[in-house]
């Protein structure tokens, strides 16, 4: 792994595992988009969705 923070993922819907679970892959960081606005880029998933699926309720 590189000694630097990376932010890395793919995109569309074979891409989107990256955007999820990137820290497997040495990403450091993902990012969505909020409510009310447009993707921009094929298979960015909404913030909520990050929210409810990268962090367990009650942590």
């Amino acid at each position: 792994r590189p000694g630097v923070p990376l932010i890395t993922m793919s995109m569309g819907a074979i891409g989107a595992v990256t955007r999820f679970c990137g820290g497997a892959f040495g990403s450091a960081a993902t990012f969505g988009v909020t409510a009310g606005t447009a993707a921009s880029a094929p298979g960015q998933p909404s913030a909520e969705v990050l929210k409810e699926k990268l962090f367990v309720s009650g942590q």
